[in-house]
């Protein structure tokens, strides 16, 4: 990892995070890819591994479950009103824990 390419990666972040302050086009996409970008460059093969097929998956595994007792509806029904977590565990008839 070369201290020059960290720097010039934060350099262009700080650019094209002024371009996303002003909503220009495209710059919310190209922040994604730089940060990926600077990720790539700093991270170590361990983390990689360790986040490639522990933790993403995990996330995705999450995701799918909330899928699955329509969390995402609930949440969305209830509006800008805010739901206590038991009233959510019951409507999806999951553990208050797990939630």
């Amino acid at each position: 990892m070369a201290a020059t390419q960290v720097s010039t990666i934060l350099e262009r972040i700080a650019t094209t995070g002024d371009a996303y302050g002003s909503n220009r086009l495209g710059s919310r996409e190209a922040l994604i890819d730089l940060s990926r970008d600077l990720i790539a460059t700093l991270e170590i093969s361990s983390e990689f591994l360790q986040r490639s097929f522990w933790a993403e998956p995990g996330l995705s595994t999450h995701c799918k479950i909330a899928v699955e007792v329509k969390l995402f509806q609930h949440l969305r029904d209830a509006g800008k009103m805010v739901l206590p977590l038991s009233a959510l565990a019951e409507q999806t008839g999951v553990t208050l824990l797990f939630l």
